[in-house]
């Protein structure tokens, strides 16, 4: 019984408390709901937001990659200021203060103007880097280009300041050393005294003239101008003026004159084949001629040679064959 009546009162404090809540919160009831649905939304916002930057974040990083590989200072600056205070932002900046940089000191040695303008904007853009970065490294290459930019314009106790801060931050750094090496050699005197020289210089731009022959330079020329082909037209025009040989810019004429050359060439070619022909035949009779005569000449000796081993008897002989025969050999010896 005793355990019994000890729920019963437990149930009935939990009762009381409960009511005592509810009368409490009832007056508040609209307030604690929507306090509950603005945290809830605040909850969706900041994950939408963070998702949704994540993403920019990402395409700005594409954008920066595409205008470092195509050289675009107008999409950088741009990225730096969309992304200002961001990686994305910083990275641009230090990467456009490296472009302006790298131009003022080609433009130092022909155009001082150019050049005093191109240092002047990378000094901008490295001074808002070097206060918006949380990132070491960036901040170090922003105070390293400061150093340079102050040495082109020969304003060797400007880069000092910026080099020693490397130095004295970031001791271990790997800029450290090479600030180092730019303040020992900015402590010599012919480094001082070179940058006097140099600041002294003023090199201008050459003019180049816009006339022929200027590299870079095409004549005025309007595609638009010329006006548009008309096949038929031309051919008409053509037939009317002479003949059709005319009309075909002469291209049927020269090819009959080509072909009259041709056949030209080769009657000349067989004249000149007929006289060769003729002598080779003259030279052939007479070859013929001359191996009758060598063939008579060879018989005649071949008599002679008979007649003389003849014995003495026959040859007096006078019958009347022998003296035919002497007779008819007389011409034939002589």
């Amino acid at each position: 019984m005793k355990s019994e009546r000890r729920h019963e009162l437990e149930a009935n404090e939990l009762a009381t408390s409960l009511t005592k809540i509810n009368e409490a919160v009832q007056p508040r009831a609209r307030a604690i709901v929507a306090a509950v649905v603005a945290l809830v939304a605040i909850l969706l916002v900041y994950q939408y937001t963070r998702s949704t930057s994540a993403r920019q974040r990402s395409q700005g990083w594409d954008e920066y990659a595409q205008a470092v590989d195509s050289g675009d200072t107008f999409a950088l600056d741009t990225l730096g200021d969309e992304f200002q205070g961001g990686p994305v932002g910083n990275w641009s900046r230090l990467t456009l203060g490296d472009y302006h940089l790298a131009a003022g000191i080609r433009a130092s040695f022909r155009d001082r103007a150019e050049a005093n303008t191109e240092v002047k904007k990378a000094i901008d853009n490295y001074i808002a880097v070097r206060g918006n970065a949380d990132d070491e490294l960036v901040q170090q290459l922003a105070f390293f280009g400061l150093g340079r930019s102050y040495e082109t314009l020969s304003k060797l106790d400007d880069a000092k300041t910026n080099y020693e801060t490397i130095v004295e931050r970031w001791p271990d750094a790997a800029l450290a050393q090479a600030a180092q090496s730019r303040l020992d050699d900015i402590a010599l005197k012919r480094t001082q005294s070179f940058y006097d020289w140099f600041a002294k210089q003023t090199p201008k731009a050459e003019f180049i003239s816009d006339g022929p022959g200027t590299p870079g330079s095409r004549p005025e020329f309007d595609l638009n101008a010329i006006p548009p082909f008309d096949p038929s037209t031309e051919l008409d025009l053509n037939l009317q003026n002479g003949s059709f040989d005319q009309a075909l810019g002469g291209e049927t004429t020269e090819s009959a004159q080509l072909e009259s050359d041709l056949s030209t060439g080769s009657a000349d070619a067989s004249a000149d084949a007929a006289p060769s022909e003729a002598n080779a035949e003259d030279t052939g009779t007479e070859d013929s001629d001359d191996t009758s005569v060598k063939g008579e000449n060879a018989n005649d000796n071949g008599a002679n040679d008979t007649g003389a081993e003849q014995p003495a008897s026959d040859t007096s002989d006078t019958s009347p064959d022998s003296d035919s025969s002497a007779e008819s050999d007389g011409p034939a010896l002589n």
